[in-house]
């Protein structure tokens, strides 16, 4: 039976969009009887940035077109989920009197953040023009579309530059769009889910005074990261049986649309559990590639797989890849027995004193570890295992037990934070354990941002409540974050690229929380290592100014692709002008030497020597110190060990030395290298496996015999 494929051909290298359109037809034709078959049968032509074409293909057909010498890949289109105020206070980006940090009011308004989600409401305040905002930049292309309740002369504006919507993939699969009766969609870009709507005012929403979650809890002022920013809407996730659903022939079409559009940042809040595909057999990582490769940032969330190992989500090494992590602020809410035994209960969901009139409600009872604050709809309390124990043995025992549940309030800087939420997908990496995923931490519990009235707050069909903000938790909500934090950098220094950006997120993030503890991993009992928080937590404003970064140009992915065993005339078809390259994989190559700001030796059995390239983007004449916490049972080695700088962007190359002094199997061990010239603090996580050790065998050192 036909199902969507997406046949991948490289990059378009310029080519005009109707003669790739044509080609593709002509190469789909190759297994279609008629060439009127296989234009029946095409979906989408991939031709501004990329080449490619989704098509209806059954299996025999797909497996033809695989053995081309002209495709690179072909998969099935497979279908994605999404990974669903306070936190830029918490950052560090204040409001004062008012008006917003600094680098918030100066800077954003020439760069455009293309959201891939469900779709926006063009009507909520987030998405009105901010006083003085200049006209819509001139590098911008893109086109606002209209469709069912969505009129691009009322719904866009200098905020909302451009808003798409791409569902052939997703009929194609699942039949027709209801529009009609419970559970309707809009066939436009307009949100019913509210996911795209909270995203894009995270990441660029305007300011709103007053904001707050069922009038109540968590009042202040929303804001985007980057309130001056331009935001464009692709809607890739339609609603159905209660869920948002994404095909990846839907995204890829987004990504080549986006990318000529003229988009300064992509932002994806979706992806697939493990296992992983190949990184060239999904389409956000083709996505994401090309559009590195042209400059743009692509950043994705991890996903919500925690606190399981190893089943992060989006591990290309061109995107960069956001865990969850909580802010300083709670909702309390205090609980009084019959007996006069109290708790106040830090982990209460919002609708508890706002439906209690009238309703019933429930207790819940869950570890310490997996406390999240959640709407259920029901009034509902979620306490801990000894609270729980309290409250049922009152219960037993009393003849006639009682509970009084008290308002909830809102705190702020409280509580330790941040911690890594326990939903928040962990890595190593499954495709690539050599590169650390995720990259970096932030913000993604109980998140207040815009929301579309006309949906509950709950998702749930018999909630029929409206609201105009909602806190919501996932990576889906962190994403946008470092998306906002992108836009305000890429404004700062227009000239750095994804991977200079992305090191200085990761160079300068923190792993340390506001009691000056390790930054505790939820869902655990342990503190956090880079395989929960990448980098650690992000830290905006001294991201701006990094001091020295880690660059990856296209020429070191041409390395990686080597090593992921693809060959030459397959790479001189994924790159961009390939002529200007060494398209070349003789010799050894290992994704080891990619230059990542992290370095993982996830199978290490000798000594080993990794290289890493920084650049001065600080002061002219700059001399950096280093010193190394070693991971447990290996000695490192840093030549040189002081680095020398006489002017800007210029580059050193440093070599880590790596030595067992233990024998292990099968043992992450964490430590750091930190680059120092006083101010800056360049921090690069060193992760190191032994594997010196024959499973079963009894340790020679330990077991050694007189």
């Amino acid at each position: 039976m036909p199902q969507v494929h997406i046949v991948y051909l490289g990059h378009n290298n310029g080519n005009n969009q109707s003669f790739t359109s044509m080609l593709h037809v002509k190469l789909l034709s190759k297994v279609f009887s008629r060439e009127e078959e296989a234009k029946e049968a095409r979906i989408y032509s991939y031709s501004h940035s990329l080449s490619g074409f989704a098509a209806m293909l059954n299996s025999t057909q797909a497996s033809t077109l695989a053995q081309m010498e002209e495709v690179i890949s072909v998969f099935k289109s497979k279908t994605l989920r999404l990974h669903t105020t306070r936190s830029w206070d918490f950052m560090g980006l204040t409001l004062l009197d008012g008006e917003v940090a600094a680098m918030q009011s100066k800077y954003g308004d020439d760069v455009v953040i293309g959201i891939f989600d469900t779709g926006i409401w063009p009507e909520s305040g987030s998405f009105q023009p901010e006083p003085m905002m200049g006209p819509i930049p001139v590098t911008w292309h893109g086109s606002c579309v209209a469709g069912d309740s969505f009129e691009p002369t009322y719904a866009c504006n200098r905020k909302l530059v451009g808003a798409r919507f791409y569902l052939s993939g997703f009929e194609r699969e699942y039949g027709p769009l209801n529009v009609t009766g419970t559970g309707a969609e809009f066939r436009s870009p307009r949100d019913r889910l509210g996911h795209g709507t909270h995203t894009a005012s995270t990441a660029a929403g305007s300011r709103c005074a007053n904001a707050s979650y069922l009038g109540g809890l968590a009042v202040g002022t929303a804001r985007g990261g980057a309130p001056l920013a331009r935001l464009a809407a692709y809607k890739v996730c339609w609603y159905k049986d209660l869920e948002g659903l994404c095909s990846e022939a839907d995204i890829l079409a987004a990504f080549d649309d986006a990318i000529a559009d003229g988009v300064g940042v992509i932002s994806v809040s979706l992806g697939s559990s493990p296992p992983l595909m190949p990184l060239f057999q999904s389409a956000s990582d083709i996505g994401a590639f090309h559009a590195t490769q042209l400059g743009l940032p692509v950043v994705f969330s991890a996903g919500n797989d925690g606190p399981e190992t190893g089943v992060v989500q989006n591990v290309g090494p061109w995107g960069i890849t956001v865990a969850a992590g909580t802010i300083d602020r709670r909702f309390p809410t205090a609980l009084m027995l019959g007996n006069n035994v109290s708790f106040v209960i830090s982990s209460t969901v919002a609708a508890v004193t706002i439906l209690a009139i009238n309703g019933s409600g429930m207790i819940y009872a869950e570890p310490t570890t997996k406390e999240i604050p959640q709407d259920d709809f029901l009034p509902t309390v979620h306490v801990n295992l000894y609270e729980a124990t309290k409250i049922l043995h009152y219960s037993m025992f009393s003849e006639d037990p009682r509970v009084q549940i008290f308002p909830s309030k809102t705190l702020t800087g409280l509580l330790p934070a941040p911690s890594v939420a326990h939903f928040s997908s962990r890595g190593p990496s499954s495709i690539s354990p050599n590169i650390l995923k995720p990259d970096i931490t932030a913000p993604g519990v109980n998140i207040l941002a815009a929301w579309p009235p006309k949906s509950s707050p709950t998702f749930l069909p018999f909630d029929r409540r409206s609201v105009k903000w909602n806190l919501v938790s996932g990576t889906s909500m962190s994403c946008p974050h470092i998306s906002g934090i992108v836009a305000l950098i890429k404004s700062v220094h227009p000239d750095w690229s994804p991977a200079v950006i992305k090191s200085a997120l990761m160079t300068t993030a923190s792993s340390i929380d506001t009691r000056s503890d390790s930054i505790a991993a939820g869902g655990t009992l342990k503190p956090s290592d880079p395989f929960d928080i990448g980098a650690g937590h992000v830290n905006p404003l001294k991201a701006i100014d990094p001091g020295l970064v880690h660059d990856i140009e296209t020429q070191d992915y041409v390395l990686f692709l080597c090593s992921l065993g693809y060959k030459e005339n397959q790479i001189q078809k994924m790159v961009s002008s390939p002529h200007r390259l060494n398209i070349s994989c003789d010799g050894k190559h290992s994704d080891l030497d990619l230059n990542y700001p992290a370095i993982i030796i996830s199978d290490l059995r000798s000594a080993v020597t990794v290289r890493r390239t920084v650049r001065n983007v600080g002061q002219t004449d700059a001399i950096y110190f280093v010193s190394v916490a070693n991971p447990h049972g290996v000695h490192v080695t840093i030549w040189p060990s002081c680095l020398v700088f006489s002017k800007q962007r210029e580059k050193i190359t440093y070599q880590v030395r790596v030595t067992m002094l233990k024998f292990s199997q099968r043992r992450y061990d964490f430590g750091k290298i930190v680059w120092s010239d006083g101010y800056h603090h360049v921090s690069v996580p060193l992760i190191v496996q032994v594997n010196n050790e024959k499973e079963g065998a009894a340790d020679p050192i330990t077991h050694s015999s007189t």
